[in-house]
């Protein structure tokens, strides 16, 4: 309510600011916490950034756990401003001391708010220049810290557990090599160890909290500390422990995290073809969501970086390759749908990314597999445009023909409708994707016969394909062709009883009037068939002017 007093009337504001203080001296801690988050919403009200000050110092001293979380909360929102920047130095000293006690009473709900934050904080005082390098070092040593919280394997904090790329940062800073990781983050003359910590029960109970935020905020804490530390021997490291966390939450932050590092990494990114490897190959299906939507524009890094290549194998080939088979065969035997289609979906870069044989080979077979036995219909469709891409860029001869082959038995004869019907996308997908003349040779005949179908609804998806089919007819030499499209539809016109197919068919019918068909040097062909269309083509049948106006584009 004082926000919105606040917000709408600075005068108003002053008269309620009493009323603001007299709330964050309340006996009760859950109303002084409540209202020390309003503080970064209407700080902006406060003529005098002293007053601000004031406000967080009064906080800081007060030793309720709630309180002290809702001023790291209150940080958290307030540091961002851009009129803030005078005042980082002071949040800071503020933050630096309640993170030490934190860390030293073992208030695992501060530590838990604070690493949300701890990334971007960092990021943008760096940008404004807020920070010095004894700052710098508290954010990359309290990171490296809080990102490893709770492991119960965790490695005593001396510098031969740090990272090399960090050791030389200390190192270029002019600090002790010997210099505690623990200390540096509750300040110089800290205890390494508190009298007051929570039961190792309730760390590793609580401990992957602070750890998956970590990994939610490794992006701006990847942006602020790439200028500072080598990432192979820095920052890496860090990324291969979130990866290989016992906490499936901590993986599946550190996934979501994945592409924007990479990406953020640029020609580098194919560094990290290792942790992308492992990623694949996890157990949790939390984590493979997160990687998943971006499967493909990883798969073009490590192409552009070597790793893998279309033209010919590689070391990283079996690897990937497995990786991605694997993780394939994960998803098939779950009930998540929904992942495995968006899995199935990044397919498609696989004839830019690995070579034409392996993908042959090795997935080819199973995606037709997929494609008969899978029961939701958005993962079969998914595995469709997979088989159709990897048809049109196939370079053997051999291989085109046996893909073309397995799609004809398998779907355009089989027994199950959903077969049928997957058939007839296919081959409106190779309408789009292929040339009119491959889709002449190969797909027309057998499209065209599925107009006899005893299903209604195959029967439908034929008669909305009958337009763009005859679309691919466009030469003289297209004659029979076109006259088994004529007789196809005549034939169905004439004998069909059911409702919605002769729907489909009169909207066919208007979509065939719009497209013309141009006979190079055969003008007399041409007045042959305009005339035969007047001639059997009536009002009466629906079918008037059927191949329509004979000024059509040009091909």
């Amino acid at each position: 309510m004082i926000k919105f007093f606040i917000a709408r009337s600075p005068t108003l504001g002053k008269v309620l600011t009493p009323v603001i203080t007299t709330l964050l001296e309340d006996p009760v801690p859950i109303v002084r916490g409540t209202m020390c988050q309003q503080l970064g919403p209407i700080y902006h009200n406060f003529q005098s950034k002293e007053q601000l000050n004031n406000y967080l110092v009064g906080i800081y001293k007060d030793n309720n756990p709630f309180v002290k979380q809702s001023l790291v909360i209150t940080i958290g929102g307030i540091y961002k401003y851009p009129d803030m920047k005078s005042l980082h130095p002071f949040i800071l000293s503020i933050l630096k001391r309640t993170i030490k006690e934190a860390f030293v009473q073992g208030n695992l709900d501060i530590l838990i708010v604070f690493t949300s934050y701890i990334g971007e904080i960092a990021k943008v005082m760096t940008e404004a220049g807020s920070l010095n390098g004894d700052g710098k070092l508290w954010f990359l040593d309290a990171f490296i810290q809080l990102s490893r919280y709770g492991l119960a394997n965790l490695p005593s904090a001396t510098d031969e557990n740090l990272p090399t790329g960090f050791l030389n940062f200390r190192a270029n800073m002019g600090y002790n090599r010997r210099h505690s990781l623990v200390e540096s983050l509750v300040s110089s003359g800290a205890p390494p160890t508190a009298t007051n910590t929570p039961s190792k029960k309730a760390v590793i109970e609580q401990g992957w909290k602070i750890r998956a935020n970590a990994a939610k905020d490794f992006i701006n804490f990847f942006k602020f500390a790439k200028p500072l530390v080598d990432f192979k021997l820095g920052i890496q490291p860090l990324i291969g422990d979130l990866i290989h966390d016992p906490h499936e939450t901590v993986r599946a932050a550190m996934s979501n995290c994945f592409w924007p590092v990479m990406e953020a990494l640029g020609n580098n990114g194919h560094i990290l073809h290792g942790e992308f490897v492992y990623t694949l190959s996890d157990d949790s299906l939390e984590v493979i969501e997160g990687i998943a939507p971006h499967i493909a524009k990883i798969l073009k890094v490590l192409t552009d970086g070597k790793i893998i290549s279309p033209d010919q194998p590689t070391q990283g080939l079996v690897e990937i390759g497995g990786a991605l088979i694997f993780c394939e065969e994960r998803l098939s035997q779950s009930n998540s749908w929904r992942v495995h289609t968006q899995f199935l979906s990044q397919l498609t870069a696989l004839p830019f990314c690995l070579p034409g044989d392996y993908i042959y080979n090795n997935f080819v077979p199973n995606l037709f597999h997929r494609l008969l036995h899978l029961r939701h219909l958005p993962a079969r469709m998914g595995v469709a445009d997979a088989i159709v891409c990897f048809l049109r860029y196939c370079r053997r001869a051999k291989q085109r023909e046996e893909i073309r082959r397995r799609i004809k038995e398998s779907f355009a004869n089989g027994k199950s409708v959903q077969d049928r019907m997957l058939y007839l996308y296919m081959s409106r997908k190779i309408i789009d994707t292929f040339s009119r003349k491959y889709f002449r040779e190969h797909f027309f005949h057998q499209t065209l016969r599925m107009a006899d179908d005893a299903v209604a609804n195959v029967r439908i998806k034929v008669v909305t394909m009958l337009p763009d089919m005859k679309n691919t007819l466009q030469r003289s030499e297209d004659d029979k062709l076109l006259q088994k499209l004529d007789d196809a539809a005549m034939k169905l016109r004439a004998s069909e009883s059911d409702r919605d197919v002769l729907n489909a068919m009169d909207e066919a019918i208007q979509g065939m009037q719009k497209i013309g068909i141009r006979f190079a040097n055969d003008k007399a062909y041409m007045s042959r068939w305009e005339t035969s269309a007047k001639t059997f083509l009536t009002p009466q049948t629906g079918f008037h002017r059927l191949f329509g106006n004979t000024h059509c584009r040009n091909y």
